[in-house]
């Protein structure tokens, strides 16, 4: 496990998860919910490289974190949702961002409009715009 997701994980053990041990404690129903991004441009790479299906490399790599924390005795989820199971979802979202005039798309990428449309540069509409979806490259999955 990477070291920074670990700590990360423990020092959430203060406020955040304790707050969820302290409502549980006083009778609240909690559900916590830690989700995964299981794909994106760095694991594709990886899988890439490793010529591994992205998301099985991605399912590997999310098994050992659950060992990892459950080693570290961190507080489980109670729902654990993962990007690629919810693929459908997000492009709806994101077309009804472009819709609302809100997103914009460069050679299948969608980017956020952050600020006013200022022409700064050749491909976005304001230097704070970001990526909303990345285009999938021939022999990605998605």
């Amino acid at each position: 496990m990477e070291a920074g997701k670990s700590r990360n994980h423990l020092y959430q053990k203060s406020p955040e998860k304790l707050e969820c041990r302290y409502l549980n404690f006083l009778g609240y129903e909690v559900n916590y919910v830690r989700n995964f991004t299981d794909v994106d441009d760095k694991i594709i790479a990886r899988a890439n490289e490793q010529r591994e299906d992205p998301i099985k490399l991605s399912r590997r790599f999310c098994e050992e974190f659950h060992q990892d924390m459950t080693y570290l005795h961190c507080l489980p989820p109670s729902v654990e949702p993962r990007v690629s199971d919810h693929m459908a979802h997000i492009i709806d979202m994101i077309q009804q961002i472009i819709d609302n005039d809100c997103a914009y798309r460069i050679d299948g990428d969608i980017y956020f409009l952050a600020g006013e449309r200022v022409a700064v540069d050749t491909r976005k509409n304001h230097p704070a715009d970001f990526a909303l979806w990345k285009s999938a490259k021939e022999g990605e999955p998605f």
